[in-house]
């Protein structure tokens, strides 16, 4: 995006924003634009858009984040409790004061420092979740981090719903980049998701099985097993295999084949 069209954006909020939509831009200039117009009336800081795959929130567009912040996080399954897996499950926009997040989130405490660098950098402000709606239906979500808190009124309400179903046209249309963009994907599986190898290894945890016995029962190495685990270790911030089940299981990680269904 050019520098007259985010000035634009700065100038005329969301109008520009809408007509700089209609030209199917790519998903990161889609977030971009956000940030410097429409978002920038709720002091916004950073700003992401994700989009419903499957059963996850996968990452689609950011801006004002940082690589590291967002590597975690580029895929979400729906059942794991987040601001934004909230927003596309209740079909509403909610705002969340981002000293509370953790706390009304306990997913999100095994990232506890990311959220204190949050509150560093952009100082005490309020977390901004709204889903993308089409015909009814949340297709994902959008929204950011804001660097001061601010008492919200039926128009700035208006203001996101008007956005969000703006994106969902976007985001749906025939000829958009949406569908089509990857960047941001991750081979690894997040912070916030466990593949369906590491889940099978969790559940035959919980039974009490051994390594090896889990490695005979799945048909791996004893050592590719136990890089599973610590891999889990380390994104749930437990230092055993038995704590590293349970605590998956209580944050919502772990769910057994054919639950949901």
């Amino acid at each position: 995006m050019d520098a007259w069209a985010s000035q634009s954006m700065s100038a005329f909020g969301l109008p520009q924003f809408l007509r700089f939509l209609a030209s199917l831009p790519e998903p990161d200039d889609v977030a971009r634009a956000l940030l410097l117009g429409p978002m920038a009336t709720f002091d916004a800081g950073a700003v992401s858009l994700t989009r419903v795959v499957g059963g996850s929130l996968e990452l689609h567009g950011t801006c004002g984040y940082t690589q590291g912040e967002i590597d975690g996080y580029w895929r979400v399954p729906l059942t794991v409790p987040t601001p934004f897996s909230r927003c596309v499950r209740e079909g509403e926009v909610i705002i969340d004061e981002i000293e509370e997040v953790t706390t009304h989130f306990e997913v999100l405490q095994v990232d506890e420092p990311l959220w204190q660098g949050f509150m560093d950098r952009f100082g005490i402000g309020q977390v901004i979740s709204a889903p993308i709606i089409l015909q009814g239906t949340a297709i994902g979500a959008f929204g950011g981090i804001t660097r001061s808190k601010r008492s919200w009124s039926s128009l700035d309400f208006a203001v996101l719903d008007g956005i969000s179903s703006a994106l969902g046209l976007w985001m749906t249309h025939p000829d958009s980049p949406s569908p089509r963009t990857d960047r941001l994907r991750r081979q690894d599986p997040g912070l916030l998701h466990l593949t369906e190898r590491q889940q099978q290894i969790l559940r035959l945890v919980e039974t009490g099985k051994s390594n090896s016995s889990i490695a005979l029962a799945l048909g791996f190495s004893a050592s590719t097993i136990k890089q599973e685990l610590q891999r889990v270790m380390r994104s749930t911030g437990v230092s055993d295999r038995m704590q590293a089940a349970a605590r998956a299981r209580s944050l919502g990680l772990l769910t057994d084949p054919g639950a949901g269904q």
